[in-house]
């Protein structure tokens, strides 16, 4: 089964941890953005193939699982606001895919039909192991 890991950008070491988990259990990770390196300013024409890429790589995934931020406090931080992530979710719930949401609610969308709810990386697991 392949997943494609939508997450903010500033969690990408994070990420690249699940995805190595997720690996191991025999999953394919499509998310490409995993190997960008982090902190390098591109130009406009960079950053349109990164999008391309994603939207790619998006489209090769059985299976979008997208990961929540922590909204707790009053505004959120800079890190936070890109937002490509509920790009990819709105992309993929188009298009019927299978959405997996880890840590809660963030937006309206995510009460949309298509739509499963776990709270952590063991539930992700757990739910993930049923499907496969």
């Amino acid at each position: 089964m392949k997943l494609y890991l939508a997450a903010a950008f500033s969690r990408q070491a994070e990420m690249k941890r699940v995805a190595e988990e997720l690996t191991d259990c025999g999953f394919e990770i499509t998310s490409r953005w995993l190997t960008n390196t982090p902190g390098v300013i591109k130009g406009k024409r960079n950053r349109m193939e990164d999008a391309f890429m994603d939207v790619e790589d998006l489209r090769r995934a059985d299976i979008l699982v997208r990961f929540s931020d922590d909204l707790n406090k009053v505004s959120i931080p800079a890190r936070l606001g890109s937002g490509a992530r509920m790009f990819e979710f709105g992309m993929a719930w188009e298009r019927g895919m299978p959405i997996v949401v880890v840590g809660g609610r963030q937006n309206i969308f995510d009460s949309l039909p298509n739509v499963t709810h776990v709270a952590d990386l063991k539930e992700l697991f757990e739910y993930l192991g049923e499907l496969s």
